[in-house]
């Protein structure tokens, strides 16, 4: 690694070398700017964990621990506590076992990351540590380690360092020789160049462990459901005068990483699912229909919108495989999502209702009308009743049934006319086939509700205001079908083409938003029946696979299921796939139940062998 002008810090530089000692203090002067930058970004990050750590164990936040550095001096090296407290006593002299039970609650998610370690950037500013050097023991491992392994004491010729060549090509179980034949060759080569190769190439395998595809998931859900739709809206740009989103790029970068991380072994597969067929004749036959759209270029686009935030999200999740414990996770997330939205939403129609007496402002809260937000909740809501029903603890059950319950007032301020048909819908997908729940006797309560809802809902759900207006649709819908040609209603217009009022086409203004007319009209007949195809095709998968597993499992999949047919309800009034919210949520959802499906189900639907790592 040395080369001509480079600034070498090896041992025989350090002693011999005019230019050593400058070069030496040139390091410490770049690591000490380092490490104050990294603790005044981290401060906050370093606030919450503490925060975290005092509230789940008691005991210090911080540990001080003893170790031997540079020139077999002890130090005292500082970390955010992972242990309970005493526990290093108690271990002994010997390395912490994953399975010991010494860890507080958040002690392992600190270790596996590494966030413990953020303090010692104190030590390196104290001059205890370097950020790279190898890494310091502690005494009790030092007399036997130079006992048996011959030159170990080598190792002390340098400072100590938070990360090493050990560390990213071994691990903590690694045998000592071996970690003191990376350390020795770390000292032997040591240099500015390759300390900044082993601090980018650790920070890749942070990465690696920060950004799960749990977290990752996690992390687009509570994107595109907490900001503004007008805010995602926002973030598209005009390039080359065509205009185009960020976050698709971005979302299919995270997708990409997510398809690779899910090859654990050697191999990298692509699993089969219940709907590849029906979604390659659904891209082909849009691609297919690209020339003859209105707008070639609006229709390739929004085909490729499709594609990035719809089937390749559900390929991701079909291709991960998730277990009970993922699907778990992801049903909880969905929950919490939905009653976090549902309570700004409330906010919302009580602060309009304050501040205008008289307001009848409908809930939308961050997805801006109060259709779509209907359509979100609707998602949401199988998932926060699985939650409830499956919760053993008292305190779980009164947190799900509080998003339950806050969901469904919700949906009613919101003033969407589908909103509790589509709640009753899934309610009664999930407690029937679940076997909650009698067919009978739920189709009674759903009757009970919906004509409570027509004497009491007021003008908005009134029976003859209802009615009329689903004759107006009904004939705006049959006129846009008569005035549509018939090369539209075979191939379409083409994704994403129409616009409300459509100015391009010849039935401008009349078209309601509907999610199957506008796959009708965009993608064609068969586009439309291809959609409708998929949808069942995932339900009859849950239904086959669900009926052999267990409580948990099939309860989770049957939420899943409900949520398709909710959103199946809100789609009569609603493009589902025009809004990037919904999109993402839907397709997630579809992804999710397949992925379970695969894991769980006796179908083998095969997979294709990509690439082979290795031998």
């Amino acid at each position: 690694m040395t080369h001509a002008g480079a600034c070498t810090l090896s041992l025989e530089a350090e002693r011999g070398r005019a230019g050593g000692f400058s070069c030496e203090i040139a390091s410490r002067l770049m690591q000490v700017a380092v490490s104050v930058v990294g603790l005044i970004v981290l401060l906050p990050a370093t606030l919450v964990l503490a925060a975290a750590i005092k509230a789940v164990s008691k005991g210090p936040v911080f540990y001080r621990g003893q170790r031997v550095g540079k020139g077999k001096r002890i130090f005292t090296i500082y970390k955010l506590r992972t242990l309970e407290v005493g526990a290093e006593e108690r271990i002994g002299g010997r390395l912490l076992r994953d399975s010991d039970p010494f860890y507080h609650r958040l002690g392992k998610f600190l270790k596996k990351t590494k966030l413990d370690e953020i303090p010692q950037l104190l030590n390196v500013i104290k001059g205890d540590m370097d950020l790279v050097g190898p890494r310091p023991i502690r005494p009790v491992f030092l007399e036997e380690a130079e006992r048996n392994v011959p030159g170990y004491a080598a190792r002390f010729g340098v400072r100590p360092g938070m990360t090493g060549l050990a560390q990213l090509r071994g691990g903590y179980y690694t045998p000592i020789a071996n970690k003191l034949r990376y350390d020795t060759l770390y000292i032997r080569k040591r240099s500015l160049r390759l300390d900044f190769y082993i601090l980018m190439l650790t920070f890749v395998k942070l990465l690696q462990r920060w950004i799960t595809a749990g977290s990752l998931l996690a992390l687009l859900v509570l994107f595109v459901s907490l900001v503004p739709g007008r805010l995602l809206r926002s973030f598209s740009m005009e390039v080359l005068n065509v205009k185009f989103n960020p976050l698709l790029p971005a979302m299919l970068a995270a997708g990409a990483y997510l398809a690779l991380h899910a090859g654990k072994s050697n191999r990298w597969l692509i699993s089969h699912s219940a709907i590849d067929w029906p979604v390659g004749a659904f891209v082909l036959a849009s691609f297919m229909a690209i020339p003859f759209s209105v707008s070639p270029v609006t229709a390739f686009r929004g085909l490729i919108y499709l594609c990035v935030t719809g089937f390749f999200l559900a390929f991701v999740l079909v291709n991960l495989r998730p277990d009970e414990l993922f699907a778990r996770r992801a049903g909880q997330l969905l929950a919490l999502a939905g009653g976090s939205v549902a309570l700004l939403g409330l906010g919302q129609v009580l602060f309009a209702r304050t501040v205008h007496a008289g307001s009848t402002s409908a809930a939308g809260s961050t997805l801006g009308s109060p259709v779509a937000f209907t359509a979100y909740l609707a998602l949401c809501f199988p998932p926060a009743i699985c939650e409830y029903l499956l919760a053993k603890e008292r305190r779980l059950r009164l947190l799900w049934l509080g998003a339950t319950v806050t969901i469904i007032w919700t949906v009613v301020l919101a003033g969407s006319r589908l909103g509790v048909p589509a709640m009753l819908v899934a309610a009664g997908v999930m407690l029937v086939k679940a076997g909650r729940m009698e067919l009978r006797r739920f189709a009674v309560v759903a009757a009970m509700v919906l004509l409570i809802l027509l004497l009491l809902g007021g003008e908005r759900f009134g029976a003859r205001g209802m009615l009329a207006d689903a004759a107006g649709e009904a004939r705006s819908a049959v006129r846009a079908i008569q005035q549509g040609s018939l090369q539209q209603l075979l191939v379409g217009y083409g994704a994403k083409t129409i616009t409300y009022p459509a100015a391009e086409t010849s039935f401008a203004g009349t078209l309601p938003e509907n999610t199957y007319l506008t796959l009708l009209f965009e993608n064609g007949v068969a586009g439309l029946w291809l959609m409708l195809w998929m949808a069942m095709l995932v339900v009859r998968e849950i239904a086959f696979v669900a009926r052999d597993q267990a409580e948990d499992v099939r309860m989770r999949l049957w939420s899943f299921a409900a949520a398709i047919c909710a959103t199946g309800v809100t789609a009569l009034s609603f493009n589902v796939f025009y809004n990037m919210t919904t999109q993402v949520l839907f397709w997630g959802v579809v992804g999710l139940a397949l992925g379970v499906c695969s894991r769980y189900g006796r179908h083998d639907y095969g997979a294709v062998l990509v690439m082979r790592f290795g031998h």
